[in-house]
């Protein structure tokens, strides 16, 4: 029987990395991809891809499979990056990336990498998919690691796209046991740390990302009661929105 062919969304860390080890081991006919959803500023002010992608390629050659990249700039930037933008301005907490996950990530991205011939695809996230055989419905469960578990942000899918992803990692209760694996087949992946925050900020917070995209001074003002006094001054309102964690 022919090996399933199947598509591995790859960032360039240990999860991916290791989610495409583990399915090459099983016997799958693995290929890579990675979404090319922004562009990042050098010293020079000189706009070039993430170094992600290339990291990605890297670990798809060492795995010794096919390597693409999918480019939805245009599209991340419609459709995240603009009505991210806009909440804040709108006095709203956006949430970049469980919007991303339904629209990009689990739509766009994958129509691609389906069109590509993949009849599956994979990701590294720490969620379980259940698939009841006899009513023929596919149901998301969290992963086994309460730490990791990220089926939050997997919770807009649809049932037909739940039916086309094989996640691997949500059997898995221990993050140092994917470290532990991917160690394996290249050591330097296995010790890079987590990603965090929103990918496309760069590593700042999503104020300073917003001040250096909105125009200088932009938003300053006063705390004002309603009788009028002025208890305090701020810089930017778009600082103080509804639905933040803080």
């Amino acid at each position: 029987m022919k090996p399933k062919k199947v598509c591995v969304g790859m960032s360039g860390g240990v999860d991916s990395s290791t989610t495409a080890h583990l399915l090459i081991e099983e016997g799958y006919d693995v290929f890579g991809a990675t979404m090319y959803l922004f562009d990042v500023k050098d010293e020079a002010n000189r706009l070039h891809p993430p170094a992600f992608i290339e990291e990605a390629k890297l670990i798809c050659d060492r795995l010794g499979i096919q390597h693409f990249v999918i480019d939805l700039r245009e599209e991340f930037n419609q459709i995240i990056k603009t009505p991210f933008k806009e909440a804040f301005l709108n006095g709203l907490t956006p949430n970049p990336c469980t919007l991303c996950n339904k629209l990009i990530k689990y739509g766009l991205f994958m129509d691609r990498i389906l069109a590509l011939g993949a009849e599956s695809v994979a990701m590294g996230h720490y969620v379980r998919i259940d698939h009841d055989v006899e009513n023929n419905t596919w149901r998301l469960k969290k992963g086994l690691t309460d730490r990791k578990d990220q089926s939050y942000y997997l919770h807009g899918l649809s049932e037909e796209r739940l039916s086309k992803l094989i996640l691997p990692l949500g059997q898995y209760n221990d993050k140092s046991r994917i470290r532990e694996i991917a160690s394996q087949f290249h050591e330097e992946v296995s010790e890079k740390k987590d990603s965090l925050g929103i990918c496309f900020t760069s590593g700042k917070s999503a104020f300073d990302y917003l001040r250096d995209e909105l125009p200088t001074d932009f938003g300053k003002g006063f705390f004002v009661l309603e009788n009028g006094t002025v208890v305090g001054e701020h810089d930017g309102y778009f600082q103080y929105t509804i639905g933040q964690k803080k």
